[in-house]
């Protein structure tokens, strides 16, 4: 009888939702610190000399800010793998490597379409640099994706899957995801009618994120697709 009744115990604790209390913590957390960065202390931003600099220097508080957190939330308060539980390290099998590849493509193949046939807009991948220059802050701006990756997909996903269906915490992070833009554009140029189709189209891409590392249970295939998005968008001129 005892044993049987600690078998239903075990059942039920099983089944019962991770609590979200130390994660709503921790975003609320980095929320506040992140826009914090990105406003008032912004201005260190502005000494720097070079884009190329500014790249380095933004790289190097992104690391401290959003992957060396998650990396200690994951070890300590976990207790697992943090390269494990971020996707960092999971194999992916050949059929959804080739499925994620050919999503990748459609999707920016659409969103070229968009941007050259509605919009009128073009590639220029040099825009007024050189060529070393251009490949510098290309090198730097794929790095950026990485980590903010890490932080969402990778941590921010995981964590709300925990307690969501795939779809629910999928759209909590793209939410998210999007919002931590807001801070540095509402205190640079204010709100304009530019934010909404901006977060609309950072919100669709969250969604594809999300559900490339749902299919592949990876993270790199949405690294990947972060890298081309921010390039392309990095690239696109009237």
């Amino acid at each position: 009888m005892n044993e049987a009744r600690l078998l239903s115990d075990e059942r039920n604790a099983a089944i019962q939702p991770v609590s979200l209390k130390p994660f709503l913590i921790f975003m609320a957390l980095f929320f506040l610190v992140w826009a914090i960065r990105a406003t008032a202390l912004f201005f260190i931003d502005r000494s720097f000399q070079s884009d190329f600099a500014i790249q380095a220097y933004s790289l190097m508080v992104k690391f401290l800010l959003w992957v060396v957190p998650a990396f200690i939330y994951v070890k300590a308060l976990d207790r697992r793998n943090p390269s494990e539980y971020l996707k960092l390290a999971t194999s992916i099998r050949k059929r959804d490597f080739f499925y994620a590849a050919v999503a990748i493509f459609l999707y920016f193949a659409a969103v070229l379409l968009i941007e050259m046939g509605a919009k009128g807009r073009n590639l220029d991948l040099l825009y007024g640099r050189e060529t070393s220059e251009s490949l510098k802050i290309l090198l730097l701006t794929s790095i950026s994706p990485l980590f903010e990756e890490i932080l969402f997909r990778g941590f921010v996903l995981n964590k709300l899957g925990e307690s969501l269906d795939f779809w629910k915490a999928n759209l909590v992070t793209a939410f998210l995801f999007t919002a931590i833009h807001w801070p540095h554009w509402l205190w640079r140029n204010g709100f304009q009618t530019s934010m909404l189709t901006t977060s609309a189209a950072i919100f669709i891409l969250a969604c594809f994120l999300g559900y490339l590392v749902r299919k592949t249970n990876s993270l790199w295939p949405s690294v990947v697709a972060h890298i081309i998005n921010n390039f392309i968008s990095g690239s696109l001129r009237p």
